[in-house]
């Protein structure tokens, strides 16, 4: 399931350790907000993992 949400699979099972605890709310309060070169470099690097993951 994470790698068709483009995730790495320890971001979704610490997630669902959070839901499962009823923490979720708190995940990612203390994490600062990304840069918009940091979201760019994060959309083309999406990108380019479909890409690569494409049958030719």
């Amino acid at each position: 399931m994470a790698k068709r949400l483009s995730l790495p699979q320890g971001t979704l099972k610490n997630w669902v350790y959070a839901t499962r605890q009823g923490k979720l709310g708190e995940v990612g309060k203390n994490q600062k907000p990304l840069t918009a070169l940091e979201m760019e470099l994060a959309r083309v690097k999406r990108e380019l993992a479909e890409l690569v993951a494409l049958p030719e």
